[in-house]
């Protein structure tokens, strides 16, 4: 028994393993034809195989420690008849199915909504709140509990089904366990597939609502940057007429802001930080000419620029903020908010009174100042060509002192030299932008990246697409193991009953019979796992856009469309897989309908 168990557990990991590099390997070059980067080379390495060994090696233990258990049993009989016995489970009432809906949805709610009471008491989220995702479990369990063995109808249905119901509820146990991955699989194939269709929607949509053409901001020390007759000249080149250029003066400033400390007792305390963090900053009359509005902020104090797409600033700390300080001469503005403006170009900038952006930024050192430029075109549907060569010229003009990440904050850094320890921006690859890696997706993270409409709306797959093709890629893997597992436990089904409904048909049930028997098992594996796991991770799904904002934006509306022909195109995949394999168990019975 060990001898056969070895070579079993031998021979699948090793064709596992071996077969699984040219999968992946066939899979992302597809993707390569597709959307190709330089980023997507498929690159194998030996320590890809250190998780498939350890699966191997574990799978081999369970196998070896059953095998212990097995033949150590004392009556011979039990090991001989091993294959005819059932893993029955007891009947269920008729409320596990309304039970476990309700502690599935409880589990969920429960999930999701603790952590926000925890944290609103002062209280870190700890490890044993994932326990609050049991119910969820535990409610799945029991829908599918509740199918298997007694299924959805009232006693004509019960009656009429008895033969395919006690099937399956003496091999319940197993099914039911099979069926739970299953579930589990589908939720998290979906839920990697619809990060694709929700990231390029959103995109799409905020591009779509750009008020300009092209624009693009750059440190005012940039001496080489390309100025407006540079551009007109290079837009000539290309047959493109620049229209509208305008360019202003723009500064980054050190707000205040609230800290919090985790304490080891789990809690925490907010501390108030009067220099915090950098953020962009505009007059009001530099955004009326950039936005063709008429925003009128009063002396003293603020207003914050979030997206058009919000209905509710996902941003709570925006009203929260008290003074402004010169991060060169540490004059301080005390300032009060006063509202939101709407703007996707500008979105979290800062807009300031012009006499209290003139004070404020009097003595600021020029690596601090900006320029921010934008323009149209006459034909930007035919502008990617000057597009390319123009964010080429901003890019080579760049200095090194701007390769930055959009998150290297230097009011932390200044804050961290003051205290004598090392910014971590400075020691973290990611935080430094190599200008050799334009078209990489950690590229378009550069705090200067331009914003052209023509390039991000073409190229932004294309910029991101070793992270797209990544979620595709696990949705595809986890969709095959969908799909194999069903198919597998049907056949088991089949190979167990096959002396089972041998007897049937010699006690006179018709073929017809027999077939809807064999379907109702197979259809029960198949389909009640995909629309648990569909339903659930779609509303879970919706559940989370919900929160990011208190509101869904009209790209993630169009990605729910998306997302609805993604789950009918799976669905319908899933199905004629269940045919395929009801009309191979059919054959093996040999029950296939007149």
């Amino acid at each position: 028994l060990f001898q056969d168990l070895g070579l079993v557990a031998l021979a699948s990991s090793v064709l596992g393993m071996g077969l699984g590099t040219p999968l992946a390997a066939g899979i992302w070059q597809f993707f390569r034809l597709i959307v190709g980067t330089e980023e997507m080379i498929f690159a194998p390495n030996i320590s890809g195989y250190t998780w498939p060994l350890g699966f191997a090696a574990f799978t081999a233990a369970l196998l070896l420690v059953m095998g212990i258990l097995f033949v150590r049993r004392s009556n011979i009989m039990d090991i001989l008849y091993e294959q005819r016995k059932s893993e029955p489970v007891k009947d269920v009432k008729r409320w596990y199915g309304t039970a476990g809906v309700a502690m599935a949805v409880a589990g969920a709610a429960g999930a999701l909504i603790t952590p926000y009471i925890m944290v609103s008491m002062g209280y870190t989220p700890q490890f044993w709140t994932n326990l609050f995702y049991l119910p969820a479990a535990v409610g799945i369990y029991m829908v599918l509990l509740f199918v298997v063995v007694r299924g959805f109808g009232g006693k004509k249905s019960y009656y009429r089904n008895i033969i395919t119901r006690s099937m399956m509820k003496f091999q319940g146990r197993q099914t039911v366990l099979n069926m739970c991955v299953v579930t589990a699989l589908v939720m998290a194939a979906y839920f990697a597939m619809f990060y694709t269709p929700m990231t390029i929607a959103a995109s799409n949509a905020s591009i779509g609502r750009r008020h300009t053409d092209f624009a693009f901001h750059y440190r005012a020390e940039e001496a080489a940057m390309p100025d407006q007759a540079a551009i007109k000249a290079m837009g000539l080149e290309s047959g493109q007429r620049v229209l509208g250029y305008l360019e202003v003066d723009m500064a980054n400033l050190a707000t205040d802001g609230i800290d919090r400390e985790w304490t080891d007792d789990g809690r925490f305390g907010d501390s108030y930080i009067p220099f915090y963090e950098e953020e962009s900053f505009l007059s009001e009359s530099a955004y009326n000419l950039i936005t063709a509005s008429e925003v009128d902020v009063k002396p003293g104090g603020y207003i914050f620029v979030t997206a058009e797409e919000y209905t509710h600033s996902p941003y709570d700390y925006i009203e929260d903020m008290r003074q402004f300080t010169n991060p060169t001469t540490m004059e301080v503005l005390p300032v009060s908010f006063q509202e939101e403006a709407r703007n996707n170009l500008l979105h979290r900038y800062i807009l300031l009174d012009d006499g209290d952006y003139a004070g404020i930024t009097r003595g600021l050192d020029e690596s601090w100042l900006e320029k921010w430029v934008q323009f149209d075109v006459d034909d930007p549907e035919n502008s990617y060509a000057f597009a390319s060569q123009l964010k080429n010229a901003i890019i080579d003009a760049s200095s090194e002192e701007s390769a930055l990440n959009s998150y290297y904050d230097r009011v932390t850094k200044i804050k961290a030299e003051e205290n004598g320890e090392a910014y971590y921006g400075d020691y973290i690859p990611e935080m430094r932008i190599d200008y050799a890696q334009r078209q990489s997706a950690a590229f378009i993270d550069w705090r200067y990246y331009p914003m052209f409409r023509v390039l991000d709306d073409r190229d932004f797959v294309f910029n991101i697409a070793v992270y797209l093709m990544s979620f595709i890629f696990i949705s595809i893997i986890c969709f095959a193991a969908v799909i194999v597992i069903s198919y597998t436990r049907c056949l088991t089904i089949a190979v167990q009953n096959r002396q089972v409904y041998g007897d049937l048909t010699r006690l006179g049930a018709k073929r017809n019979y027999l077939y809807r028997s064999v379907k109702g098992q197979a259809l029960r594996v198949f389909a009640v796992p995909a629309l648990i796991g569909t339903v659930g991770i779609s509303a879970f799904y919706a559940l989370l856009m919900y929160m990011n904002s208190d509101s869904f934006t009209s790209g993630e509306i169009r990605a729910f469309g998306v997302i609805a022909l993604l789950i009918a195109l799976c669905s319908g995949i899933i199905w004629i897989v269940y045919r395929v394999t009801l009309g191979k168990v059919t054959r093996m019975l040999g029950v296939g309908a007149n």
